[in-house]
């Protein structure tokens, strides 16, 4: 399926929610079968800076890869024929989420905490990289859920989901609703 097939399909689209929901995965998998280019904001600042995001975090603070994070959001939110996959975090700046919604159709891959613990529990998330990582990741999607919600278009849960069945949903979200 391109875009041109379906008239339905918007131009940019933008996957947002908390860490271990598949932004990445399912993004790569959309942008496959749309025939558009795929961006993961969090591996184009971790080739900008020649560093992971844990050593980021680590030398500069959260602040300053959330600025980097803001700044290339700027630039890449303007293209067309375009998925974006977006760091968890970065709902956490008010402009980036009107940005988001303004300039792309916004997908929450949402999960729950013990999901997330799951799924995470062998990376090195370096919000996750403390003595407790259950309340630690309850704290933290508790303060951005509300806006994960107001940001989105488009809700889609991942738990107890493939990749595959996820990227099926939405494909068929897509092609039932219209979208510019």
């Amino acid at each position: 399926m391109s875009a041109s097939e379906n008239k339905h399909i918007p131009k940019c689209i933008s996957f947002i929610g908390f860490m271990g929901s598949g932004k990445s995965t399912i993004g790569k998998e959309i942008s496959q079968i749309l025939n558009y280019e795929f961006i993961d904001i969090d591996e184009k600042l971790k080739i900008q800076e020649g560093l992971s995001i844990a050593e980021i975090f680590k030398l500069f603070g959260e602040s300053y890869f959330r600025k980097n994070e803001s700044t290339y959001l700027k630039k890449v939110i303007e293209k067309t024929n375009v998925v974006i996959s977006c760091g968890g975090g970065i709902v956490t700046n008010v402009h980036n989420c009107d940005l988001l919604k303004q300039k792309s159709y916004v997908i929450w891959l949402r999960n729950s905490i013990e999901t997330t613990i799951v799924r995470c529990k062998n990376s090195s998330r370096p919000l996750l990289n403390v003595e407790n990582p259950l309340d630690e990741a309850k704290k933290i999607y508790n303060q951005r859920e509300a806006f994960y919600q107001n940001t989105a278009h488009l809700v889609i849960d991942t738990d107890d989901k493939s990749p595959m069945d996820v990227v099926k949903e939405i494909i068929s979200n897509i092609n039932s609703t219209s979208i510019t």
